[in-house]
This record gives C-alpha cells, sequence and structure tokens, in this order.
C-alpha cells in the first residue's frame, strides 16, 4: 500500500540541488561584470545591475531546496523513524545552506539596487 521511502537519497538529492544553485549565484556576478553576455543596448553597469535579480532569484530556489531537506524528515511523511543521525546529518547542512543562500540572496540584492555604483 505505502511505498518505501529512501530518505537520505531524498535529502542528497535536495542538497545537491542546493549546492549547484548556489555556485551557480556565485558565478553569475562573474560572468555579468565580464559582459560575456552583455545586450548590445545595454551599458556594462545597468547589465551587472540586472545581474542582481537573477542571483537572488537562483539563490531563492537553492535556499528552497535547502528548506526541503528538512521537511524530508517531518514527522508527517515518516512511516517509521529513521535513523536519527541522518536526520541530524542532514538537518545540520540544510541550516547551512540555507544560511549561505539567504546570505547570497543579501549580496544580490545589494548588486541589484547599486550594482551600477560599483563602476564609478
Amino acid at each position: 500500500m505505502f511505498s518505501e521511502v529512501d530518505y537520505e537519497s531524498e535529502a542528497k538529492k535536495y542538497r545537491n540541488n542546493s549546492l549547484v544553485l548556489i555556485v551557480i549565484a556565485m558565478f553569475i556576478p562573474v560572468v555579468s561584470y565580464s559582459s560575456i553576455f552583455k545586450p548590445d543596448i545595454d551599458s556594462v553597469e545597468v547589465w551587472f545591475q540586472r545581474s542582481g535579480a537573477l542571483i537572488v532569484f537562483v539563490a531563492s530556489v537553492a535556499e528552497y531546496h535547502a528548506f526541503k531537506i528538512i521537511s524530508t524528515f517531518t514527522p508527517a511523511r515518516l512511516a517509521k523513524d529513521p535513523d536519527i543521525s541522518i536526520k541530524i546529518k542532514y538537518s545540520d547542512q540544510a541550516h547551512k545552506l540555507i544560511y549561505f543562500a539567504a546570505t547570497i540572496i543579501g549580496f544580490g540584492t545589494i548588486i541589484w539596487g547599486y550594482g551600477d555604483l560599483f563602476y564609478q
């Protein structure tokens, strides 16, 4: 009737998704600063400033995936108690990812609002 869920593999999937998105969010300002994909109609300053919106979006999705790690181990989802060490291990990782993603969201917001002023 109920299928067996591998909580650890589900948590790993969300963790890996979050890590990849955080790395992408960290490279967005580097790519935009070098103006590789800059449209001809925009100045470098405006293009860098617009990258802040992408940073915030990607880091927000990363944070969402980190929260999904925690929800993997909520009592409503558990048919039986998993090994508590697995829950502690991935909960700690999730909290670190959430903190890191929130920090990147803050930097992305600063770039989004004031990125053009960094060139002056």
